[in-house]
């Protein structure tokens, strides 16, 4: 067996980098400094010598020409590992007597090659394909790991880099943790889509997707309750962890890893996890109650088939209308006052009352779901809407960017059904992917979610509350004074992510104007932008004021000046 010394202070690069090694079927001599390496090179006559450089006691460049000094040891070849490929490091390594220069992070198979070039003189070829007995006392688990059971926590690693991606398995495995890997971000992506994890640990730099796009993808499925994420960065990635963080990463840890801080982060995570997942179970159980009394409080009428939402005081039901032909499909909205003192309730009834007198209005149009019915139950109110079958335009965005010729006809959908509301003084104030719609009988665009309970418990507490959505709802909204044009806005933002790709957090902010920088990100014409432009500004006395003076000006645009 072919007999390597790795001279190597840090443990974990180390450990790692000797378990990759085993595997190949080397053995494995090791020595914490330049001194100790020296004096292991007399005692054990390996066949090559693995020498990092940056040692305490004795540097590797000492160490090695004392090797090369020596009658016995200097015909064993060195190659120096290095942290950083800095310039020079190759010549200085050479020059004291190293016969070749890695760096690091190490590339196994790399290394591999100049192991075998400097062995094939005198050794049998060695092959990335060369592995142990499973039966081989390095394959063996270590004495002091963690047995594995159905209970241990899932955790799935993903990192390009195999060496990093196996040290960071086997160390979390010995902590009793079940890991599963992945190479890069096409291979996670599937993964998560056919299992379940408890935890991702995720390198933000890779070759086929990034990490960040990765991340970005698994919060359109999951929250960051419900799927905590720990971001793996180099040490000057600032810049990707403060991206990652607004995204909806949990955590962040640096490489190289201290891996008594990223277990420790670890266990934090799943931690919040146990407690977020206590919580929703007691919210299912709720939920659970809260589906049995809206069956009992709407007579039997409505048979519950699954829940679409549940916020702190309201519960969103699709349900099957069993006293009409066909038992069509129903949107139930159950709402639930905060307070329920006599003269909060009064309150509550009010607003209540007068917005479905507005959605019963504004269901005329054909693309509002209409509103079927309304009451009150046990202080507790109910909204029964249409259902509206199709494919939420995020999911729309989500898979493809949208053409100029395809954003003007999306506007024009939009904005007349927001010229429509506007004329009842109705502000939808979250005017968002998520809440449009493209109906699937017959393709046309169909704004849903009016707020109802957010105006009416926000209402009713605070009149200056503000709602929206971060990036698509403009200042005067956050500062709780909404305008009709907040909605124009709004579907400005919406258009610029169809044509950019990009969701609105992630462009740039204009340090000028205040306003959104997005047209570098965009193959736009001219005339498009402007219009686009005028619906984002961030003065709203000098943004367009209604949806018709924005239809006006679209429909000026020859279909000749845009690009397809």
């Amino acid at each position: 067996m072919t007999r390597l010394l790795l001279v190597e202070d840090n443990e974990m690069n180390r450990d790692m980098l000797v378990r990759r090694l085993q595997k190949k079927g080397f053995e494995i001599i090791c020595a914490m400094d330049g001194a100790e390496g020296v004096e292991k090179a007399h005692q054990t006559e390996p066949d090559l010598i693995l020498m990092d450089l940056s040692l305490p006691v004795m540097d590797g460049w000492e160490a090695t020409r004392r090797l090369k000094a020596s009658e016995h040891t200097k015909t064993i070849p060195v190659i120096a590992l290095t942290a950083h490929a800095m310039s020079g490091d190759r010549e200085k390594a050479l020059e004291a007597g190293c016969d070749d220069h890695d760096t690091k992070p190490i590339d196994l198979a790399r290394l591999l090659g100049k192991i075998d070039t400097l062995l094939s003189r005198s050794q049998p070829k060695l092959t990335s394909s060369t592995v142990l007995s499973p039966h081989s006392p390095a394959a063996m688990p270590p004495e002091d790991a963690v047995p594995i059971t159905a209970a241990s926590p899932t955790l799935l690693v993903v990192d390009d880099n195999e060496m990093n991606r196996d040290m960071l398995s086997r160390r979390l495995q010995r902590k009793g943790y079940k890991v599963i890997v992945a190479d890069g971000g096409k291979q996670a992506c599937q993964l998560i889509t056919d299992q379940s994890f408890d935890l991702i640990l995720l390198d933000v730099m890779m070759p086929d997707i990034s990490g960040i796009e990765v991340l970005e993808w698994i919060r359109q499925q999951h929250t960051s309750a419900d799927l905590p994420v720990i971001m793996v960065t180099a040490k000057d990635g600032s810049e990707d962890v403060a991206s990652a963080l607004e995204l909806g990463a949990n955590d962040y840890i640096t490489k190289p890893i201290d891996f008594t801080v990223a277990e420790a982060r670890i266990k934090a995570q799943l931690a919040r996890l146990a407690t977020s997942r206590r919580q929703q179970a007691a919210m299912a159980a709720q939920i659970k109650v809260a589906e049995e009394q809206a069956i009992k409080a709407l007579g039997g009428r409505y048979k519950v088939v699954r829940v679409l939402g549940s916020g702190g005081f309201s519960q969103t039901f699709l349900a099957e209308d069993s006293q009409r032909p066909g038992r069509p499909l129903v949107v139930v909205k159950q709402l639930r006052p905060v307070q329920t003192d006599p003269r909060a309730l009064e309150i509550s009834r009010r607003l209540f009352n007068t917005e479905a007198e507005i959605l019963e209005k504004l269901g005329k149009h054909d693309q509002i779901p209409q509103l079927l019915a309304y009451f009150e139950q046990n202080n507790e109110f109910y909204l029964v809407q249409e259902y509206i079958e199709g494919i939420m335009l995020s999911d729309e965005l989500h898979s493809r960017q949208y053409t100029e010729i395809q954003v003007l006809a999306m506007l024009l959908d939009i904005l007349g059904v927001l010229d429509f509301i506007h004329r009842y003084q109705v502000i939808h104030r979250d005017i968002k992917p998520q809440n449009i719609i493209r109906r699937k009988s017959d393709n046309k665009l169909v704004l849903i979610d009016f707020g109802a309970v957010k105006e009416l418990q926000g209402e009713a507490i605070n009149k200056t509350i503000a709602i929206g959505t971060r990036g698509y709802a403009p200042m005067e909204q956050y500062a709780g004074r909404p305008r009709l044009n907040s909605d124009l806005y709004a579907m400005g933002m919406v258009a610029i992510q169809a044509l950019t790709g990009r969701y609105p957090h992630q462009l740039l902010e204009d340090p000028m104007t205040g306003g959104v920088r997005w047209k570098e990100e965009a193959n736009v014409s001219s005339r498009l932008a402007k219009v686009l432009d005028k619906m984002i500004d961030p003065n709203c006395n000098t943004r367009y004021q209604t949806a018709s003076e924005v239809m006006q000006d679209l429909w000026k645009i020859p279909p000749t000046a845009l690009r397809r």
